[in-house]
């Protein structure tokens, strides 16, 4: 379903984000 795909790509994105915020060290 489409809200399936859009919360994967939202939980990929946020891992990212997450990810970039703690190698700004």
């Amino acid at each position: 379903m489409l809200i399936s795909k859009n919360a994967k790509v939202f939980k990929i994105a946020k891992e990212k984000l997450e990810a970039d915020f703690l190698n700004l060290d």
